[in-house]
């Protein structure tokens, strides 16, 4: 009895791996697999783009960003139709930190906040603040009555009773397990004819 090759579309489709976590800057691997006869070929597009990223069973990114998380899909075609599997990329990267206010005045006496915020994943664990005077950095001790906030939920820092020791320029610094992420400089002048009332 002569064996006959019958005619079908896609199928069998599976992605190894089904589920993708790297951390920044690494290289996101993806192969895609199916059955069909014809031999099906391969597209690669990320969920919500019409862009075809690939046109090969492998998907390859290199220098892994943040950007790249999301949902990947791989279409398997061949003359008699076609089929879809899809797996999900989640990108750990360090902490993006930003002061949003480049400068914070404030008179003697009163209290001024140095905004920062930042995206992080996974999420952070910790926030620092550094002071930095005459190009001489020391990392401010958030355990007093001087200051407030810096933490993950209220990053900013909140300067009491401001004093001319405090016109300096302050660096937001935010950690998680990939690294510790930095902003740029917030300065913070100090108006020294204000009163303490």
């Amino acid at each position: 009895m002569a064996y006959i090759n019958r005619l079908g579309p896609p199928s069998n489709l599976a992605i190894n791996p089904s589920l993708i976590t790297v951390t920044e800057g690494q290289v996101i691997t993806a192969t895609c697999s199916a059955t069909g006869n014809p031999n099906p070929t391969f597209e690669w597009r990320k969920l919500g783009s019409d862009d075809v990223i690939s046109s090969s069973s492998v998907l390859t990114i290199n220098n892994a960003q943040e950007s790249h998380k999301g949902t990947y899909i791989c279409k398997a075609i061949n003359t008699m139709g076609s089929g879809e599997v899809q797996t999900t990329v989640t990108v750990h990267y360090k902490p993006k930190v930003t002061i949003k206010t480049t400068l914070v005045q404030g008179k003697k006496g009163h209290s001024v906040e140095i905004p920062c915020e930042f995206t992080s994943y996974p999420y952070a664990t910790s926030v620092t603040w550094t002071k930095i005077v005459g190009g001489q950095s020391s990392q401010l001790n958030l355990n007093g009555n001087k200051y407030r906030g810096a933490t993950v939920n209220h990053p900013s820092l909140t300067i009491l009773d401001l004093q001319a020791s405090d016109i300096a320029d302050y660096r937001c610094s935010v950690l998680n397990t990939v690294d510790v992420g930095e902003s740029t400089i917030g300065r913070v002048n100090v108006d020294l004819t204000g009163s303490s009332i």
